[in-house]
């Protein structure tokens, strides 16, 4: 640093030897002096703005580093607090640990990144106060994620407890529903949810369980579940539907053939009545139309025929169950009549109960249930059948419209499914009708068929015509039965010795058994001149030699030589000629004659050498019988390529 001048220093220049001391001019110090502080200013001056520079710049990074540490810190407590999650974190009480040690963790980090210890410090206390806010926020959550989770527990639970109800019978539904109000009610207790909360709850599960009750009946039986939505009025209409079940084919029911509601007519859209013909197909819509007109005209008929006033005087479900009996016949029996003009539940339920057995309409089920319902005298299983359940009317009137959509849809589902097993059932009887004959014509035997079934799916005349029928082919097979073992001139004999006498009352269909045995004659006979071989194979003994020997190349010889001799025998017994005699089955005949004649094509020595070689095999098994094997099948080989080719094939 510059130093002051001296008295010495201010007489540099002024020459010792005069011994005296010059005076200066009076202003040199002065602008010197001035001119050294000016010095000093501008030294202070620049170490200051030095000084100035260094702790702004120490500053700046202080700033910057706390600034870098803040952004640090908050981005981790962020990225932290939505890590707490129920997924992640399933134990909601240790939330507010797990977050301290994880903060403590990044207060340390975010605080290395500052350099200056006051400033370091300083955010510290900063991030302290954040982490205890955080802290208490967290663990807020915490306890609120908690008591979510424990609700969405509770809900679950009781939305299986519902579910599990739904699937149960009404009355043990009661009490299962009983227990999820119970539980409500604790949950309001203990604070978990508040009454109007649980209100609503209440409310919601009533509405799911119909749901799935309706859901499940529509599964089970969807005209019911439309019947229950549509909430019908008890009556004739509604007991008929129950007791007659809907079904889309006509079957023979008593004296007609019926179907939809168990009628024998059904009801066009333009109000034309049709009668229900054997194989015919109603559907729901014209069997409705018509349910709703001949219950009309039962009930005027009914009243009628009792008296109007003593029929009014009956109960509302004696009412109901006399239409419904009227309502097949549109009239009552007579002795359900009588017991009705008298007034005596009893009497009406006894002779409802007789009608069942003494009538055979095919409803005696039917007639019984209606026999119940009378004897209830006080309606309950009356009420009980046609009652909607009541569960439905907790429905929101939005489910009871889908839920009855879907239950209609269903419907017509499960009649076109109806309607297509009920073909299937006809076409099977009516195959099963014509096998049946056929077996009878073949063995005098048929397959086991209820003749129920066949009245109730082809109607009366053609279950008669088939058990007339069944009866001839019966009579057919026992009169030919014996007929492919005698000679021609033998069966000529035994049928003129069986010719129906003229005359008589059963002279027509004995005529007609007549014809068909002479028929089964002449195909017979016919047979042994076109094909000898299948003739012969319809004789008992012949047939039993060929079940010995089914594959000549695997029996032994003496075995086909067998079959040969009695297939011979036979057709010589036959009166078949013996040009025309077949040794062997066609199929055998065809083989061989293939084989021979595919040997024999071309002349050089291995053809030659192979058919010897065939020949011979033939030989082995058949024996004395080898040559007219041979030249059997060779002549039907022959015949029938030279049909083929004749054919252009």
């Amino acid at each position: 640093m510059p130093r002051i001048p001296t008295r010495d220093r201010l007489r540099q220049g002024v020459p010792r030897s005069t011994g005296g001391i010059l005076s200066a001019p009076r202003d040199f110090a002065g602008p010197a002096i001035r001119r050294t502080g000016r010095q000093l200013a501008a030294v202070a001056e620049s170490v200051k703005s030095h000084d100035d520079r260094q702790n702004r710049a120490k500053q700046q990074r202080a700033a910057l580093e706390l600034a870098r540490a803040r952004a640090q810190w908050n981005a981790g407590q962020l990225a932290e607090q939505k890590s707490f999650t129920t997924e992640r974190y399933p134990d909601h009480d240790s939330w507010a640990r797990v977050y301290r040690t994880n903060a403590g963790a990044m207060q340390q980090q975010a605080a290395g990144m500052i350099s200056d210890g006051g400033v370091r410090q300083r955010f510290v206390t900063e991030m302290q106060d954040d982490l205890e806010q955080v802290a208490v926020s967290v663990d807020r959550r915490a306890r609120e994620a908690g008591m979510t989770a424990r609700r969405r527990e509770a809900e679950r639970s009781l939305l299986q407890q519902v579910e599990t109800a739904a699937l149960q019978s009404d009355d043990d539904a009661k009490a299962v529903m009983g227990g999820v109000r119970a539980s409500l009610q604790d949950m309001v207790d203990t604070g978990i949810i508040s009454a109007d909360e649980a209100a609503q709850r209440s409310v919601g599960y009533a509405q799911h369980y119909a749901e799935r009750k309706m859901s499940r009946l529509t599964r089970q039986d969807p005209a019911m579940a439309v019947f229950a939505l549509n909430a019908e009025q008890p009556g004739p209409a509604a007991l008929i539907r129950q007791l007659y079940r809907f079904g889309p084919t006509s079957r023979w029911r008593g004296n007609a053939s019926r179907a939809g509601y168990g009628s024998d007519t059904m009801t066009r859209e333009d109000g034309a009545v049709v009668r229900i013909a054997p194989g015919m197909t109603v559907d729901r819509a014209d069997a409705e139309r018509d349910l709703q007109r001949r219950v009309g005209e039962a009930r005027s008929g009914v009243a009628n025929q009792i008296g109007g006033k003593l029929f009014n005087r009956l109960a509302p479900h004696v009412q109901a169950v006399l239409v419904s009996v009227g309502y097949t016949t549109g009239s009552l029996p007579e002795p359900i009549a009588a017991a009705a003009r008298s007034g005596n539940v009893a009497s009406i339920a006894a002779a409802i109960s007789a009608d069942a057995d003494e009538d055979g309409r095919g409803f005696e089920q039917i007639r019984f249930q209606q026999a119940a319902i009378v004897s209830d005298e006080s309606g309950r299983s009356y009420e009980q059948l046609l009652r909607r359940p009541s569960w439905v009317d907790m429905l929101r009137p939005d489910q009871r419209v889908e839920l009855l959509d879907a239950a209609s849809l269903e419907v017509e589902r499960a009649d076109a499914r109806r309607a297509l097993a009920d073909r299937a059932h006809a076409w099977q009887v009516g195959y099963s009708v014509r096998s049946d004959i056929r077996a009878a014509y073949a063995a005098g035997s048929a397959p086991d068929i209820d003749p129920e079934d066949v009245l109730e799916e082809l109607g009366p005349e053609k279950h008669r015509q088939w058990l007339e029928t069944r009866r001839d082919a019966v009579e057919v097979a026992a009169k030919t039965q014996n007929m492919p073992t005698l000679p021609d001139a033998q069966i000529v004999q035994l049928i003129d010795a069986r010719r129906p006498k003229p005359g008589r009352e059963s002279a027509e269909r004995e005529q007609k058994v007549h014809d068909r045995v002479v028929a089964r004659a002449d195909e017979l006979m016919r047979e042994r001149r076109d094909n000898p071989a299948r003739a012969a194979m319809r004789v008992p003994s012949v047939r039993q030699a060929l079940s010995e020997t089914q594959d000549p190349l695997a029996t032994s010889p003496q075995k086909v030589q067998a079959l040969v001799r009695e297939m011979v025998a036979t057709q010589s017994a036959l009166g078949v000629s013996r040009a025309s005699t077949a040794p062997v089955p066609d199929e055998w005949a065809d083989k061989i004659g293939a084989t021979l004649l595919a040997s024999s094509t071309g002349t050089d020595s291995e053809s030659t050498d192979h058919l010897r070689s065939v020949r011979a095999d033939i030989h082995s098994y058949f024996g004395e019988f080898a040559d007219g094997v041979i030249a059997y099948s060779i002549a039907r080989t022959g015949t029938l390529r030279s049909r083929s080719d004749n054919s252009g094939l």
